[in-house]
């Protein structure tokens, strides 16, 4: 399979796909990067290392696929993996951009990893999939109080029907992530069952 290449004075940028589990994030993944894609093994683990590249509009983006993850502490291989990504020391190695997938209906799950990216200080934005679900589930996210609370674009999308993908697209061709530069405690921006939710399933104190 032919791979894009780049010129040597033009940078390819990296943009790093993290979600929970089975929030859609592969499946974006392929529909942004279609048959030109590289999957092999990540050193010391059997965790499948899996890349593509985007083409749109003239340019090339290297898009990584992350292993689905709950927390960026690793408590197994799959976050270890997450986790030393994103903390790549090497400049040439470390994503430039995260792109972080959520489960609409599972809004609470995914915002206490958003957190964690946004502590971290990542250039960050976040995507709302299977927002179709939660319409079904008469769940209503108020995206631009979202926005003003995390302070990074977001996007509604229903990646199982293809819609979204072309503003995604756009998002990272226009490089329209943000770095807050500052840690969010999630009861500034989750209700009392939320936060009960997240405490139950991540088995916090």
């Amino acid at each position: 399979m032919a791979e894009t290449l780049s010129s040597p004075l033009t940078k390819t940028f990296k943009i790093a796909l993290i979600g929970n589990p089975n929030v859609g994030k592969t499946t974006i993944f392929n529909q942004l990067t279609g048959l030109n894609q590289k999957i092999g093994n990540y050193p010391g683990v059997t965790v499948d290392k899996k890349k593509g590249v985007m083409s749109y509009q003239g340019s090339s983006y290297e898009i990584i696929d992350l292993p689905g993850t709950y927390s960026l502490y690793p408590n197994s291989e799959d976050e270890v993996i997450v986790h030393r990504v994103l903390n790549q020391l090497s400049e040439l190695e470390k994503p430039d951009f995260v792109l972080m997938v959520i489960d609409s209906v599972q809004l609470s799950r995914g915002l206490f990893l958003a957190t964690q990216l946004i502590d971290l200080g990542l250039n960050l934005a976040v995507v709302l999939n299977m927002s179709d679900l939660a319409e079904k589930s008469h769940l209503e996210i108020k995206t631009f109080e979202l926005f003003k609370k995390i302070g990074v674009p977001i996007l509604r999308t229903d990646a199982r029907h293809q819609k979204g993908i072309e503003q995604i697209r756009e998002l990272i061709h226009q490089q329209n992530f943000s770095n807050p530069g500052a840690f969010i405690e999630p009861k500034e921006f989750l209700d009392t069952d939320e936060l009960l939710d997240v405490r139950e399933f991540f088995n916090l104190d």
